[in-house]
């Protein structure tokens, strides 16, 4: 009962967008003819906006490495389409990877003294990491920071203070998670086969 119109928007929006790419994107992958004609198509119209800029080149991106890279991904996603099982073990660290992000961001407001509504945390998470999809700048610094605290202004958090915790978050996600997670990373890695076994 504590949500403004605007984090409702927000909210019901953002899960909107994410059901919709998500079925867009499993019905063209799971055709190698859609997923050639999505993709060509794609490629020659944003080969024509490019020669808009630079007339000598008319085409810039591939359309033959773009079908060949995409081909492999209708590959990919048919493998892993006979062996859903094996997507529990990614899907459980996935969601634990998640919770403990947001967990860290509600760990500082608390040592900011103030108590956030969860939820508005959740989707100022949610918001900001689909900022990365059009970011230039890695990690979407600026960006990340900027929809974070605009999210939780929406929903009441002082601007000032959602600023202050937003980028304190990122620090210590940079300095304490990421090489925690570089390191198991490349733990587990060097210890997996380096050939995959397709069923």
């Amino acid at each position: 009962g504590q949500a403004s119109n605007l984090m409702i928007l927000i909210a019901g929006s953002l899960a909107t967008f994410v059901f919709l790419f998500t079925m867009m994107a499993v019905f063209v992958i799971g055709s190698q003819r859609r997923i050639n004609a999505t993709f060509t198509f794609l490629t020659k119209a944003l080969n024509k906006l490019i020669h808009l800029v630079r007339p000598k080149h008319p085409e810039t991106i591939s359309i033959s490495r773009v079908q060949e890279l995409f081909n492999d991904l209708h590959e990919n996603y048919m493998v892993i389409r006979h062996n859903l099982g094996d997507l529990r073990g990614p899907l459980f660290y996935a969601l634990l990877a998640n919770l403990t992000e947001v967990l860290t961001i509600y760990s500082v407001y608390i040592a900011f003294g103030q108590w956030v509504n969860p939820g508005a945390i959740i989707i100022a998470y949610a918001i900001a990491n689909l900022s990365g999809f059009i970011s230039v700048l890695p990690g979407a610094i600026g960006i990340y920071e900027g929809l974070t605290t605009a999210v939780l202004v929406a929903a009441g958090v002082p601007a000032g203070l959602g600023i202050s915790a937003t980028v304190m978050y990122r620090v210590l996600s940079m300095t304490l998670q990421l090489p925690l997670g570089y390191y198991f990373y490349n733990k587990f890695m060097r210890s997996k086969p380096k050939t995959l076994k397709i069923a």
